[in-house]
């Protein structure tokens, strides 16, 4: 089943650095057998991040090149990763949570 979530930012850089008036909605696309594979988590995790990219305004060489753009970038990933709820994507992102066997 084809599914899809959107990754919203209330406001955006800009290239005077001053945030834009109109929300940013990014949709990102994804099956829900993508999410219980490592291969599928991961294509998922590769959507996420052009999506975060696209949110943040890195499709303007002047915003991408900002002070704010990578942080602006990497909330919008955080925000994906607990939103989707997906460990094998958290992971494949980098935020997943290592557990430990019990002892």
């Amino acid at each position: 089943m084809t599914r899809s979530f959107v990754l919203a930012l209330s406001s955006v850089l800009i290239a005077a650095g001053s945030a834009a008036a109109e929300p940013v909605a990014v949709r990102v696309a994804y099956s829900t057998a993508e999410l219980a594979r490592p291969d599928g988590a991961a294509a998922v995790a590769a959507r996420i991040r052009i999506a975060a990219r696209k949110a943040c305004g890195g499709d303007d060489p002047v915003v991408a090149s900002g002070s704010g753009f990578q942080a602006c970038q990497q909330r919008t990933v955080e925000r994906a990763a607990r939103d989707l709820g997906a460990p094998l994507v958290a992971e494949a992102l980098g935020r997943g949570h290592t557990v430990l066997a019990g002892r």
